[in-house]
């Protein structure tokens, strides 16, 4: 991290102890209300910090509460990150910012090098990605996977991967971000799980091209026939539908003919039959995406709708936000909305689950029935002998409308009066 004036510097102190979940499982019948009111406010006291700093979106939970340091020892242990004294840094200067941080020029021990001041939220969040990613590469793609347990999956199970795959590609094109090498090949599987990987060369001409010649069942038949065509979302959604057939059959199209055989079919129409036993909702979703012409093709939220994945939506949102942080915990409006950004009233959201947690000693259900008695405005009760004052407060904060719920600094003197009560 760099020391120049416009830094701002923390030193924190790496806790070694439990996280609140924990303390709370094995010390609550010894904590008097007294002593659950000084852990709200420290807790208060800590987010009050961040907000006042513009800090915001920490994915507050219990487990997070005395857990960051560990995470950021352990990520420098696991990837064995070295550290240099500052001090032999020389003629600093600043050349940049990117999404992780400042980029500056230097000299060490004699060399020009590049030096990053670097966004620690971020780096570990990246940390994260890429062992989740080396996580998948190692146990293989859809294709082997198919290979391999075809015969030991229930319809339940295919549509499960098909959903998975959808909502994956949604995520992509709710980023603005297009596929264009979409096939069974580019689908990393591990415990059943399926990550949408590959998507690195939307502008990379020679890549498509080679996708084309190699793989050319799964790419667009508008762009087999015209290799200037632009691959748009519909291009991949093309490449969706043949990825769905491939899920209820087993294995890719049209294989048994050479790649030129294969093109010709393409671009004159031609589609695999229907697997026998393929339930006819299904069939009739990926023929729609597999349409030659491309505005016949759904774009992907409707084609989760017509699928009546709704639920699974939710479903899949849950476990996206349990990535950052446990459901229970999570802003509502993240569920309602998923494009909605988190601020720092989603924050006091968290807190006030936290607070209610710390009422209670036990965390919030985080499962899907959970969740849509949240988003409708359920909430846990309150445990009997908590003061109504308290009530009032965490009650404030987890209120379903964002702009209803206190600030941090508000909080933090109603627990002071609490204390002082």
């Amino acid at each position: 991290m760099m020391e120049d004036k416009n830094s701002c510097y923390m030193i924190l102190q790496l806790a070694d102890g439990d996280d609140l979940r924990e303390y709370l499982a094995k010390n609550f019948n010894k904590l008097r209300w007294a002593d659950k009111f000084r852990i709200a406010k420290d807790i208060a006291q800590g987010l009050s910090y961040l907000h006042r700093r513009d800090i915001f979106n920490c994915e507050l939970d219990d487990e997070k509460i005395l857990n960051y340091m560990r995470q950021l020892r352990d990520a420098i242990l696991e990837y064995r990150i070295g550290h240099l004294d500052y001090a032999e840094f020389t003629n600093i200067n600043g050349i940049g910012k990117g999404g992780f941080g400042s980029v500056f020029e230097t000299q060490w021990k004699g060399k020009k090098v590049a030096l990053k001041r670097i966004e620690m939220d971020k780096f570990l969040e990246e940390m994260e990605v890429q062992k989740l990613i080396r996580e998948f590469a190692e146990n293989g793609n859809l294709r082997e996977y198919l290979e391999n347990e075809f015969l030991k999956l229930q319809w339940s199970d295919k549509l499960h991967i098909a959903e998975e795959i959808a909502l994956g590609l949604g995520f992509l094109h709710d980023q603005g971000i297009i596929h264009r090498n979409l096939h069974s090949k580019s689908i990393l599987v591990h415990d059943r799980r399926m990550l949408v990987a590959d998507f690195g060369i939307s502008n990379q001409t020679e890549e498509l091209v080679k996708s084309a010649i190699e793989m050319p069942e799964y790419v667009d038949p508008q762009y087999l026939m015209k290799s200037s065509y632009k691959l748009d979302k519909k291009s991949d959604i093309y490449s969706l539908g043949v990825v769905f057939w491939e899920i209820s059959s087993g294995r890719p199209p049209f294989n048994s003919l050479d790649k030129l055989k294969k093109i010709f079919k393409l671009v004159n129409g031609a589609r695999e039959i229907p697997a026998k036993n393929t339930p006819f909702n299904f069939v009739e979703l990926y023929s729609k995406c597999w349409a030659h012409n491309p505005n016949e093709r759904p774009l992907i939220r409707k084609a989760l709708e017509n699928f009546g994945l709704s639920k699974l939506m939710l479903e899949s949102s849950i476990a996206t936000n349990s990535i950052c942080g446990i459901a229970g915990y999570v802003e509502p409006q993240c569920f309602i909305n998923p494009q909605y950004k988190r601020n720092k009233t989603s924050d006091i959201y968290s807190l006030g689950v936290i607070l209610w947690e710390i009422s209670s000693g036990r965390p919030p259900e985080s499962d899907y029935t959970a969740i849509l008695k949240i988003i409708s405005g359920e909430r846990d009760k309150p445990v009997a002998n908590t003061p109504e004052k308290y009530i009032e407060l965490y009650s404030d904060c987890w209120n379903l409308e964002p702009e209803e719920r206190p600030e941090i600094s508000e909080v933090f003197d109603e627990l002071n009066k609490l204390l002082s009560d």
